[in-house]
């Protein structure tokens, strides 16, 4: 009904409340190829904001219909055992829209026995592997943790190595981080995020216990983010305003 435009021919129509739409879903599909022959990879995990939703087969293809995103940027996570993980971003902005996808994975490089090399041993053996992780570290942001520092410390437990940290809170086994937001520790923070070789394991309202997930004799490296101005996009999610742990095994 058009209503006029003098004062006189207003009308009260009361209260009008909006619903939240449906959530949007999309459609993904590609194809999953080694680097270095061009050949399908079978069993290829594909995982959404840290979910998996879908598996390569023999020809590497893969397809999800109708499966949950976020408006707005969508990570995605590709690897395989005995490969190296590729991730990609997403912006969704028409959740009718079907997304085609090629990914070409390469080999992990893998240690020969026997073989001495002189220099940088991190960077020399595990090669592209931890490069990523020399990049962000050389960025500035967020805190990092090297082998050789694991080393020198000689921790009992994973926590020990936060000890010390400036931002960092330690209640038991668990790690909250003050400067989380600039206002102290958010509610609803149980844990930062945890990644576990680019993997994400839990945390935000859920409680991650990094003594009990490994040893410290089996980590490489560790990056801390303690609020979303220093995490990389990469490892950007929902709860993320809690800060971020990223620990790389050997």
């Amino acid at each position: 009904m058009e209503l006029g435009r003098n004062d006189g021919d207003r009308r009260d129509i009361g209260v009008i409340t909006l619903q939240d739409g449906p959530d949007p879903t999309t459609t993904l599909t590609g194809r999953v190829l080694e680097g270095s022959t061009g050949n399908p990879i079978d069993g290829a995990e594909v995982q959404l904001n840290g979910n998996v939703v879908a598996v390569s087969g023999e020809d590497g293809r893969f397809r999800v219909s109708r499966v949950p995103i976020v408006w707005g940027s969508n990570q995605i996570l590709v690897g395989r055992l005995s490969y190296l993980y590729e991730t990609t971003e997403l912006w969704i902005a028409d959740p009718n829209e079907t997304f085609e996808l090629s990914i070409t994975l390469h080999p992990r490089p893998i240690e020969v026995a026997g073989v001495v090399v002189e220099g940088d041993r991190t960077l020399l053996v595990y090669g592209r592997r931890m490069e990523p992780f020399y990049e962000r570290r050389e960025s500035g942001f967020g805190d990092f943790i090297t082998r050789l520092e694991i080393e020198e410390q000689n921790p009992v437990d994973i926590t020990d190595l936060f000890r010390g940290m400036p931002g960092v809170i330690l209640l038991g086994g668990q790690i909250q981080f003050s400067r989380t937001l600039g206002l102290g520790i958010s509610k609803g923070c149980r844990s930062p995020l945890i990644y576990l070789d680019g993997l994400f394991v839990g945390g935000s309202d859920s409680y991650v216990g990094l003594n009990e997930l490994l040893i410290p004799d089996h980590v490489e490296a560790i990056e801390v983010y303690k609020g979303p101005s220093q995490t990389p996009p990469q490892f950007r999610r929902p709860g993320s305003a809690c800060g971020v742990i990223v620990i790389w095994t050997r």
